[in-house]
């Protein structure tokens, strides 16, 4: 009772749609039909309603099926508008409608708000196609194969997997190539031309096809390891194998992917992460070490890598660019999502660390230097200031000596002067007493000691008058200089002239010297 129920309700829904599509834009050109799961209206934009959006008719499919209006219907594009296109059979209401489904929402509302989601699309480049995550694959649901048969770059391969385990049990199967995805079908065997799906990956996500050297229409298929999802293969046997592989390998070129074929993917080298052998490459190599960067860049993730792979992206840009080749978008894309990535951003920071702590610690080094420089120089100039002071201090004291030394030779040769003059004052007295009559032999023995005494007391003045007169000489002799030994000839000579003159008074008056004697012989004893 229930299901009938619900039946009737849809059935109801459905002409209530049928209805309401008449009351549209005559600019839209809609049709409806039923199928085995429900109802299909479609819906043909005109460009004129788009009005210079798009020059050429867009076509969008509404599907009404299963449990609808409980049930959200599908809503596909049937249009391939750029590259990569999402019309490759993915359910894209919810980008349309961006607001949850509920049972008022009819299909003449979503139609009327086609247009703007056209004019997106239109208005996204490339790059931000393939980066923009449209849609949603339902997996069990069934899907029409005619949907791949007639759009470019997309196809229908027919076939059949194998079980890896046993390969001689095989499974009929559909695999479907779009833009940017390989959906996998279980043909239905009561509605020809449907098939359900069963599973579905992007192009991106294929590791290597292999194809087998003894089996030509076999193809084993390697996934990588997405997320939790560990890596795994599927092996198949298709009718139109290389036409399969082709078809992939040229939708992977035009996504900027790089497809090697006959080989695997080299490992890299240690000299290829430092970015250094890149400048030389072509575009071919350019594109190939960016797959290979890719490929290994969560194994080896470094700020050498990081470089490397951006200088790389901005080679192919250039390279593209100049060539006016869509391309161009796709790797202007993929580097702004290259450098959105948290763990390039915190290697680029890290470099960006790492280099502002080495400037500074550089910088450290070199105020060290310059310090130690600068207290270098201002050593050696103390020591330079300290050997002028002691060399003026040794000068200041060698003159000091020298002055001393020359005040104590004066001081001597003053004294030997004194000396010299008056043992000539005594020897002037002898000379007299000598010249006198020789009376004197009336002397007593007590003046005769005198005079020997007095005679031995001048021979030991004349020894040491001589000494000191060789002892002045020779430090005379020392310092140079002939003055004083001139000064003390003179003297010498001068005190014999006086010597002379007084005997000379003496013999030209005997009365005077008479006058002497009798005085003497009054007093014979007064010459000492």
């Amino acid at each position: 009772m229930s299901s009938e129920y619900s039946q009737e309700i849809q059935h109801k829904r459905f002409d209530k749609e049928i209805s309401l599509l008449t009351q549209i834009d005559r600019r839209i050109s809609t049709t409806s039909h039923f199928t085995p799961f429900g109802m299909i209206i479609r819906a043909e934009l005109s460009p004129e309603f788009l009005q210079g959006i798009y020059n050429h008719p867009v076509i969008f499919d509404i599907h009404l099926e299963g449990k609808y209006p409980f049930q959200s219907p599908k809503l596909l594009c049937e249009s391939v508008i750029g590259f990569p296109s999402c019309a490759d059979g993915r359910d894209i209401l919810l980008d349309v409608t961006n607001r949850k489904w509920t049972p008022n929402i009819t299909a003449s509302e979503i139609i009327r708000i086609l247009p703007s989601f056209v004019s997106r699309l239109v208005a996204l480049s490339q790059s931000k196609l393939q980066s923009l995550d449209i849609g949603k694959f339902h997996l069990g649901s069934p899907m029409y194969l005619e949907t791949w048969d007639r759009k470019d770059k997309m196809g229908c391969f027919y076939g059949y997997e194998l079980d890896l385990r046993d390969p001689r049990i095989a499974k009929e199967r559909v695999l479907v190539v779009s833009h940017t995805v390989i959906l996998e079908l279980d043909l239905s065997t009561n509605y020809p031309g449907i098939g359900h799906l069963l599973s579905w990956a992007t192009l991106q996500s294929l590791n290597a096809i292999k194809k087998s050297k003894t089996e030509k229409d076999r193809l084993t298929f390697e996934w990588k390891k997405i997320g939790e999802n560990p890596e795994y293969k599927q092996i198949f046997k298709l009718r139109e194998a290389d036409a399969c592989v082709e078809l992939i390998s040229q939708n992977l070129h035009r996504l900027g992917a790089i497809v090697k074929k006959n080989s695997k993917l080299p490992q890299l080298k240690e000299e290829e992460m430092t970015g250094k052998a890149t400048k030389s490459m072509n575009i071919k190599e350019i594109l190939q070490a960016i797959s290979i960067y890719e490929s290994n860049f969560d194994k080896r993730m470094s700020v050498e890598m990081v470089n490397s792979l951006m200088a790389l992206y901005q080679q192919a840009i250039e390279f593209f660019s100049a060539n006016n080749d869509s391309q161009y978008d796709i790797f202007v894309e993929r580097l702004h999502n290259f450098l959105s990535n948290d763990i390039v951003l915190m290697l680029l920071a890290s470099e960006k660390e790492d280099a502002a702590a080495s400037k500074e610690q550089k910088e450290k080094e070199e105020s060290k230097v310059q310090e130690e420089r600068k207290v270098q120089e201002e050593n050696k100039v103390q020591e330079e200031n300290k050997k002028e002071i002691v060399e003026e201090v040794k000068e200041n004291k060698k003159e000091q000596t020298k002055e001393i030394k020359v005040d104590e030779i004066k001081g001597e040769k003053e004294e030997v002067f004194v000396s010299a003059k008056q043992e000539e004052a005594l020897k002037e007295e002898f000379v007299i007493g000598n010249e006198e009559d020789g009376d004197l032999e009336v002397k007593d023995a007590a003046n005769q000691g005198q005079e020997e005494e007095k005679k031995e007391n001048k021979e030991i003045v004349e020894e040491k008058k001589t000494n000191e007169e060789n002892k002045v000489i020779e430090e005379i002799r020392e310092d140079e200089s002939n003055q004083p030994i001139d000064a003390i000839k003179s003297d010498e000579k001068h005190n014999l002239n006086e010597t002379n003159q007084e005997n000379t008074v003496s013999n030209a008056n005997p009365e005077s010297s008479e006058a002497n004697e009798s005085q003497e012989n009054e007093n014979p004893f007064s010459i000492e």
